[in-house]
This record gives structure tokens, sequence and C-alpha cells, in this order.
């Protein structure tokens, strides 16, 4: 008899830290916290295309298409298991998934010349990733070959109302989580029963403890010890704030001789570009520690040991907080509304908005004072996720 399945969809089908982290920290989770599950059903993993991003800590997941193709056997589930993925479009999405900039601009072109003969760039997309609509990760009940429930968890974004086969699927979805309050307040226009929770990835601290994460981090990464901050940060930040965070991070290391700066790479996908934003400021300031290429546990492990992180990327201050790490979320750039409600929905004082890098020494001299609230925030944020998630699973049991 073929098992019940768990078909887990997330962004993970490319290198980027925070994307990846869906998958494998919900399989983790299961495996420690539901082992029954785990063992009685076959999980999957899902996104817009087949990938293996294994080497890299990742997961290979099968393409979305493939999912809608499946009979499932009775009692499956479906998660859509979080990110800003609510309203997001295959037409911004495709971009994130090519393997350079060259293909990128050769696809880009392409369907710039389709336009011109009439055809648009998102049916094609649909048709090309049979993806149903173009919102990938919104899943099409009436497009399953088998009935099954059907749950996001801890997702952010949204549709507009005039979006409705969008809208429905919302509705009629059997459990929504989002993680943050403006999706809370977009997506209870939609439905009343809209729960806010931590973002799942929170969990990390709980599902790979640093002591675990030591054995599964190379020797280069090993050997950052001792006292350290760890930062990041996209290209566009980089580009707008470049004097202000390489006459920052000098006067720091001015003051606190002894207290090392590792640049911690988190975006790798196309057009997510940190590698290159932190390989420009190695240049400028050559005393810092650039390790180029890092596993999602690497990364993990970086900003665990750190006594301070600051950066644009959310999971970055998502690994900050679940390991209670005092941070700075670096706003005031082109993508940062995302970072700035997060934090405002979770985040505690002193660091809960997004503020500007030259807040670094202030808060940096008065951490300790802090702990006990960030330690607190952790542990309030995991039990909400776990509690999140024991409901999702608690449908099928």
């Amino acid at each position: 008899m073929e098992k019940p399945t768990i078909n887990i969809i997330s962004a993970g089908d490319r290198y980027n830290y925070g994307d990846v982290l869906y998958a494998v920290v919900m399989s983790e989770y299961l495996k420690k916290y539901e082992p029954e599950i785990f063992s009685d059903y076959d999980i999957r993993h899902y996104g817009i295309i087949a990938s293996d991003l294994t080497s890299v800590g990742g997961l290979e997941t099968l393409p979305i298409k493939d999912l809608y193709k499946k009979e499932l056997a009775e009692n499956s589930m479906v998660i859509v298991a979080g990110g800003q993925v609510v309203g997001a479009n295959i037409e911004v999405l495709f971009k994130f998934l090519k393997s350079g900039k060259i293909a990128l601009y050769t696809d880009l072109i392409r369907y710039h010349l389709m336009a011109k003969l009439g055809k648009s760039r998102g049916e094609c997309l649909i048709r090309r990733f049979d993806c149903k609509t173009k919102f990938p990760y919104i899943i099409s009940r009436k497009d399953m070959k088998s009935q099954c429930r059907i749950v996001y968890s801890n997702v952010g974004g949204f549709v507009s109302a005039d979006e409705s086969e969008a809208v429905d699927e919302i509705r009629n979805a059997d459990y929504f989580s989002v993680r943050d309050s403006q999706s809370f307040k977009e997506n209870s226009k939609y439905r009343q029963d809209v729960l806010l929770v931590p973002d799942a990835a929170v969990l990390m601290s709980d599902v790979f403890p640093c002591e675990h994460l030591k054995k599964e981090v190379s020797d280069q990464v090993i050997r950052v010890n001792g006292e350290y901050i760890a930062v990041q940060f996209s290209l566009s930040y980089y580009r707008q704030h470049e004097t202000e965070i390489i006459d920052t991070l000098k006067a720091f290391k001015k003051k606190h001789k002894n207290t090392d700066i590792v640049l911690v790479p988190i975006g790798y996908a196309i057009l997510h570009d940190d590698l290159v934003a932190l390989k420009s400021l190695k240049a400028q300031l050559p005393e810092v520690i650039l390790i180029e290429k890092l596993t999602v546990k690497e990364i993990m492990y970086l900003i665990a040991g750190a006594s301070f992180f600051l950066g644009t990327s959310l999971h970055g201050i998502v690994t900050a907080m679940s390991f209670a790490v005092p941070y700075i979320a670096l706003g005031s750039h082109n993508s940062s509304a995302k970072l700035d409600t997060f934090v405002k929905t979770w985040g505690c004082e002193p660091y809960a908005e997004a503020m500007a890098i030259t807040k670094l020494e202030e808060l940096y001299a008065n951490r300790e004072e802090h702990k006990a609230q960030l330690v607190q925030s952790a542990e309030r944020q995991i039990a909400l996720a776990k509690e999140n998630y024991q409901s999702i699973f608690d449908l099928i049991k």
C-alpha cells in the first residue's frame, strides 16, 4: 500500500540561505518531534524547478508541476513552508532560477521578442513551468489529482482582492499562518482564522544546536573563533551606504582591536549578490575575514557564534534571534520593507526596528544589558513556532 505523503513546497530550489532553511528545518523538526509521521509518511520536497542543493546543505526538490500530476494517498498533505511566497509572481521568480546572468538576459530578450508577437511573458512562463497560475506557491486545489489537506505555514506576502482565484485558494486552505503583522493584516481580509506566528526557521537553534553544527562545518570555518562580529549586506545596501559602512567598520576595528569582523555571504542566488558586495568591502578593509563559499550550516554556525550580527538578510536576523545573538537589522535600502516589518513584529527592545549601521558601536557596547530579553524572545518564538507545527501535523493524526 502506498504511503501517504507530506509534500513540502518552498523556494529551496535556489541557493539562498533563507529559502533553503524552511524545508531543512521542517524535515529536522519531523525527525525530532514527530518520529511516527516521519517514518509513516513519504516526505517530498518541491520547488518551481527540480534541483539538488545537497552539496551546500539543502535538499533535492522535485518540480511543482510533478505534484499536480501525482495521485496522492489518503491523508496526504501539501505544505507551503514559509517565505515571502503569497503573491510571489512567476514573472519575477523565474529570474532567480537562472544559472547565471547571461542565461537570464538571454531569457529576458526572448520574452521581450515574444511580447512583440503578442505573447504574454507571464502566460509563457506559466506554461513553461506548468505552475497553473502566475502565483506558483498558491496551490490550485482544482488542479490537484487527489483531495488532500493544503496548508500555508509561516508565509509572508499577500495578493490584491481582484486576484479572485488566488483569494479563493487562500480562503479554502485547511490552515493558514503568517509570519509578520502586515501579512496578517492583509490576509485577514480573506479569512478570519489567520494565525500570526514567528518565522519557522527560528526553530534552527532547537533542531541544530551549536554542538551539532560544529561537527558539520569545515576546518576553515572552525578556525573562526574568539570574539567576532558577523556582517552581511546586499549589494544594493552596499552601493547606497558604502562610505558609511567602511567608516563604521574601520572605527569599530580601531576601538575593538581584539574583535574580528567576519563577512558572511547569505544570498548566493542570482540577483542577490551578497558576495559581490562583501568582496568589494574586503578589498577596502583587508583585515576582515571573508570565506566565500559557505554551506547552510556554516552560515548558521558563524552567526550563532558571533557576539553581534548586522545584516540586511531577514534570515540572517532570524538566525541571530534564534541563537539570542544581538543584532542590527539594516534598514533604509531598496528591499528593506520585508525586514522592517518582520523586526517590528518579533524583535525585542532595543532591536525591534531596522536601523542604520552607525548604531553598531552603541548597541555593541551595551549588548550584555539586553541578553536576557534576547533569550526570552528566542524562547517565546521557538515555543510559538512549535505550536504552529503541532497544529499542522495534528491535522493528519
